[in-house]
């Protein structure tokens, strides 16, 4: 009778682990359910002109969102340069640099003398570049360039700052250097002091 009383105690243990083995599976699937089309799903790669870009559960990956964050910086660069920058003055700068033996543009560049890095001033550019726009020519068509902590009066446009004590050199980039820089018929001055 022990056996029997073991028996039925088996079974009902079986009967109510199918039970709810059974009650589990049916909740699994909601009775309402719509099958989501895969024209809809996030791919897990994507092919672009940046690359191939990578998700997971759809989201992206690190190297995914470096690579998209670079493009936005890179768009915002363009922006504000087509925006800041009106169609004659870009012209003007063009034909200005061929003049003096540069294709592209120009740019004058403080730097370090400790770390060789660019200069850390309050300055909000670091460069005086000619696509910056506000660099004033002289009636000539020269540009006088000054340094120092503090701007002169009236040549703030013309001014890089640097920081009293600390050691500075500067790089002169020419993008697109044309003859009369490698024929030397053209050549940068020499920074002299101005009282």
């Amino acid at each position: 009778m022990k056996a029997t009383y073991r028996q039925a105690l088996l079974a009902a243990a079986l009967t109510g682990t199918l039970a709810f083995t059974a009650t589990a599976q049916a909740a699994d699937k909601p009775k309402m359910s719509t099958p989501i089309p895969p024209d809809i799903t996030t791919p897990d790669s994507v092919q672009t002109r940046l690359g191939t870009l990578k998700f997971f559960d759809g989201l992206p990956d690190k190297a995914t969102v470096e690579k998209v964050y670079d493009n936005l910086d890179f768009t915002r660069g363009v922006d504000v340069f087509l925006n800041t920058m009106a169609a004659a003055s870009t012209l003007a700068n063009i034909e200005g640099l061929k003049s003096v033996g540069c294709d592209n543009y120009a740019a004058v560049i403080p730097y370090d003398t400790q770390t060789r890095s660019v200069l850390q001033t309050d300055q909000r550019d670091t460069a005086l570049t000619s696509e910056s726009g506000t660099v004033k020519a002289n009636a000539d068509g020269s540009v006088d360039i000054y340094f120092g902590p503090k701007s002169p009066a009236g040549k703030e446009s013309n001014w890089i700052q640097t920081v009293p004590g600390k050691g500075w050199f500067t790089i002169l980039r020419l993008y697109g250097a044309l003859e009369p820089w490698f024929d030397k018929t053209w050549q940068p001055g020499e920074i002299v002091l101005v009282k």
